[in-house]
């Protein structure tokens, strides 16, 4: 019994081989037909007994794309299982599988085929989701470095188009590895900034610190309570704000804004005062050095070709160790070594490192400085508030900045966050909040937010007072507008004026007259215009000069035109006197017609500041509001100044007191008032000092 059943055993066995060979073969057969359907029957019902070559026959039938069956994922599967299979069978099997094309060489090309297929298809597709599948079924195909970085760019997408915290927040948990991970941490800190002071209140801001204390954006926080707690700058504001915040915030610009506001003119009195009001001050050190110091005019001075400082009083101050030197501005000196910037103290010392190829003055404790040929800003520290990555950076107002990228301009805040697009052509200054701008040759107004208030559509816009533009159309006439676009004068003017003591010159068919700031025409276009109307026919103490063919005439606010009977020409009104014109000469009349100073001179100008230019024998000299000489006319030219008159004479100038002594002859090719007592002629030979307030040379480069 157990004879027969071995062999029936034995029978069952042979034809069982004979068929499993007999399907294999059916199965390449219809595989290498494309007969997939068939092939994939084939190779699914003999692929427990012949894994090797069924499994890689399904690979190839999941690896082809013209085929229901395209699964790259399932391909992946199975050419794995052929692999591993193969690598157990025996030689003789080998041979046989090699007749249907199934060799170690083929496997490993139908698995490099899929790993670039795969690799293709999630590519196509460019999502994380995608990428981190292949990275988990493909681990071991030779393009998982490639898409370990797509992943984490795809990833990092993703989160950039949602752009919250909590997305940029789920990036980095997930990738800590990622070449991104750091413009993610940036992105993460500045989206928990804005969006834990979306209010842009107070309250906000405080919270922002308090939870967040270490982040990049505490400073611009800081920032922003100092601008609500002082926005006037005030004396009361400063002192509270330090008072409130010297615990909870660095507060050390606001001490030295409050020192530099209460210390305006550093007398000793004052100075004490400071101490008896502020004994809490933190830089008692700095404080008592600065009073020291901060009373003396710094003056830059060369001493053979290198540059150091002198007080007024012609002291040395700064040994002249330079290369270049300029004048202090807030506390600082920006000075050169070896072709690099730097700004050092009035004690000499470098406190900002010679880093920048060319820098400007310090204002509103901030300076434009010019790096590797771009332009960023610092402040006082040195620390960048806005990075050197534009080509112009300028101050505008109120913290705002124009700068400009590849040919176009936007605005930044002082602290370098992006207000507008980099999308105008032109961009203006902000006035009161508002600029104008320019797209595609159209002009506009935005606001300190970067919102259009009127759309770029104007031929032309400027503003001509505080809340009113001048703008024109397509066909060049002109109208008056506000901030908000309303018209407040009708586009139908050749030209518009400024507005001065609340008239503006508007003229149509070169004819003249004013308007007020409500549109309303309050003097008739009557008189006859001329381009230099648009400077002297501005109102001035209540009058405007007309200058009407060969003959001026004088108006006051409500039109009325000032006659004079007997007078030939007349000057603007100054100081209650009006220059008249008699027989070719020049004197002045009071506002009733009355002679004050008898018209004796070839010309005269009107006052300004109690003393006017007259011109006699070919010479200028100056009178004074009761007709008394006060400089003798002896000058080829005169200009009075604050604070000194210069004088010319043989194309050379020089300089007087107010009180008519003489500080310097007539020698220099240029004499400029530099800073308030302190004033510099300049020849071909170098230059000099003067101080005002002694009327003493404190310095000659000639000497």
């Amino acid at each position: 019994m157990r004879f027969r059943e071995s062999i029936l055993f034995l029978f069952l066995l042979i034809n069982s081989t004979e068929a499993f060979a007999g399907k294999l073969e059916k199965a390449f057969e219809r595989l290498y037909v494309y007969d997939y359907f068939n092939a994939k029957k084939y190779f699914e019902k003999i692929l427990d007994d012949e894994p090797a070559a069924a499994a890689f026959g399904l690979s190839k039938i999941y690896s082809v794309e013209n085929n229901p069956f395209y699964n790259t994922d399932e391909a992946r599967r199975f050419i794995l299982m052929a692999d591993s299979a193969f690598g157990k069978i025996k030689e003789k099997d080998r041979k046989d599988y090699a007749v249907f094309g199934v060799t170690d060489s083929s496997i490993r090309r139908l698995s490099d085929f899929i790993c670039e297929e795969a690799y293709r298809q999630c590519k196509i597709k460019g999502t994380a989701e995608g990428f981190n599948n292949y990275l988990k079924k493909f681990s071991t195909c030779s393009q998982y470095e490639e898409v370990h970085l797509l992943r984490d760019s795809a990833a990092y997408m993703e989160s950039v188009k949602a752009n919250t915290s909590a997305a940029y927040k789920e990036f980095m948990a997930r990738y800590p590895q990622s070449l991104q991970y750091k413009e993610a941490l940036d992105k993460f800190n500045e989206r928990i900034y804005f969006e834990n002071t979306s209010e842009n209140d107070l309250s906000s801001y405080e919270k922002f610190i308090l939870y967040y204390p270490e982040s990049p954006y505490r400073k611009e926080a800081e920032r922003k309570i100092f601008n609500i707690n002082v926005p006037d700058k005030t004396l009361e504001q400063y002192s509270a704000f330090v008072r409130n915040y010297s615990h909870k915030m660095d507060t050390k610009d606001a001490w030295h804004a409050l020192y530099k506001l209460f210390m305006k003119d550093y007398s000793m009195e004052r100075y004490n005062n400071f101490k008896d009001s502020f004994p809490d001050y933190p830089y008692p050190e700095e404080f008592e050095n600065d009073f020291r110091i901060q009373n003396y005019t710094f003056l830059p001075v060369s001493n053979h070709n290198r540059w150091g400082y002198i007080n007024e009083f012609g002291a040395k101050m700064i040994e002249p160790v330079y290369d270049e030197a300029s004048f202090f501005s807030e506390g600082l000196g920006a000075v050169s070594k070896n072709e690099k910037y730097g700004f050092i103290n009035k004690n000499g010392e470098a406190v900002i490192d010679f880093l920048y190829n060319d820098v400007e003055s310090f204002h509103n404790g901030a300076v434009v400085v010019l790096k590797d040929s771009l332009y960023g800003l610092i402040n006082a520290s040195g620390d960048f508030l806005i990075p050197p990555m534009y080509n112009e950076l300028s101050e505008t107002s109120g913290d705002l900045y124009i700068a400009s990228k590849e040919g176009n301009y936007g605005y930044l805040s002082k602290y370098g966050k992006t207000i507008t697009p980099f999308e105008y052509d032109i961009a203006g200054d902000f006035k009161n909040g508002y600029a104008i701008v320019s797209k595609e040759e159209k002009y506009g107004l935005i606001n300190s937010a970067g919102v259009f208030l009127l759309k770029p559509v104007f031929v032309e816009l400027n503003f001509i007072n505080d809340s009113l533009l001048k703008a024109s159309n397509e066909d060049e006439i002109l109208g008056i507008i506000d901030v908000n676009g309303d018209t407040i004068l009708p586009f139908e003017y050749d030209v518009i004026g400024e507005f001065s003591e609340h008239r503006a010159l508007v003229c149509k068919n070169e004819r003249c007259g004013y308007v007020n700031e409500q549109g309303e025409l309050v003097i008739p276009i009557t008189f006859s215009y001329s381009s230099a109307l648009l400077t002297t026919a501005l109102f001035e103490n209540g009058y405007a000069l007309l200058k009407q063919k060969n003959k001026s005439i004088i108006i006051d606010s409500s039109g009325k035109v000032l006659k004079f009977r007997g007078y030939e020409d007349y000057k603007r009104p100054s100081m209650g006197l009006i220059p008249v014109q008699k027989n070719k000469k020049w004197g002045f009349v009071n506002e009733n017609g009355k002679l004050r100073i008898p018209c004796k001179y070839e010309s005269v100008e009107s006052f300004v500041d109690t003393l006017a230019i007259i011109k006699q024998d070919g010479a200028v000299g100056l009178i004074d509001t009761s007709g008394v000489v006060f400089i003798q006319p002896l000058y080829q030219d005169l200009i009075v100044m604050k604070k000194a008159i210069r004088i010319k004479n043989n194309n050379q100038w020089g300089l007087l007191s107010r009180s008519g002594t003489l500080y310097v002859s007539c020698q220099y090719q240029q004499i400029e008032l530099l800073i308030p007592e302190i004033a510099q002629a300049r020849d071909e030979n170098g230059f000099t000092y003067i101080n005002l307030r002694t009327g003493k040379i404190v310095y000659n480069s000639k000497e």
